[in-house]
């Protein structure tokens, strides 16, 4: 017992209360934060201090939280939902982004489909570039499914075979390829 009339538990160095909180600049705790020492207060980790005492780095400012990220896409309200709303009503396949708290995700249900794409995690802190670059191969990923699938009544007059192997009589309709070729839908596809 100390003198004061308790003590914690073996391992235990603290009440629950004192836990240590996340660097306000990289959003890693102080055993992993690798953040400079401001010159002019001496702090590491101030936010206050970058941009006035410590200069931008090159690579930009990470995206660190959800605000980072609303303000990175251009977001009404500081929710998940927005920047999720941004991305869907910006992108062609109707991408999805969704957060697990500690990292963000990026994806695409393929319309007409029963596949996705392919889902990608960033956690935080992240670059905008990587952000953006996950979007853009969700995009991509989800445009190669379309083609693969969606594939309109005059594609391939002379039946062909899909990635998976799956043979497609002339004149069939619903889940063959895209004939980059075709006159009736210029290599677009359709709905099924």
């Amino acid at each position: 017992m100390s003198i004061f009339g308790w003590s914690y538990p073996p391992g235990c160095h603290g009440t629950p209360y004192d836990e240590d909180y996340p660097c306000e600049v990289c959003s890693k705790y102080e055993s992993e934060c690798k953040c400079i020492e401001c010159p002019k207060c001496g702090e590491v980790g101030r936010l206050d201090c970058y941009g006035t005492h410590i200069p931008e780095p090159k690579e930009g400012w990470p995206i660190r939280n959800l605000k980072d990220l609303c303000s990175e896409v251009g977001a009404y309200h500081n929710e998940i939902e927005s920047v999720s709303h941004r991305i869907y009503k910006d992108t062609a396949c109707g991408a999805w982004v969704a957060t697990t708290g500690l990292a963000v995700q990026v994806g695409s249900i393929v319309e007409g489909t029963d596949r996705c794409t392919e889902v990608h995690d960033l956690p935080f802190p992240f670059q905008k570039e990587e952000f953006w670059q996950a979007v853009e191969d969700v995009e991509t990923e989800a445009d190669e499914i379309w083609k693969d699938t969606h594939g309109c009544e005059k594609c391939w007059p002379e039946g062909t075979c899909d990635y998976w192997g799956n043979e497609w009589k002339p004149g069939e309709i619903g889940g063959k390829p895209v004939d980059p070729d075709c006159p009736e839908c210029s290599g677009d596809g359709v709905v099924i």
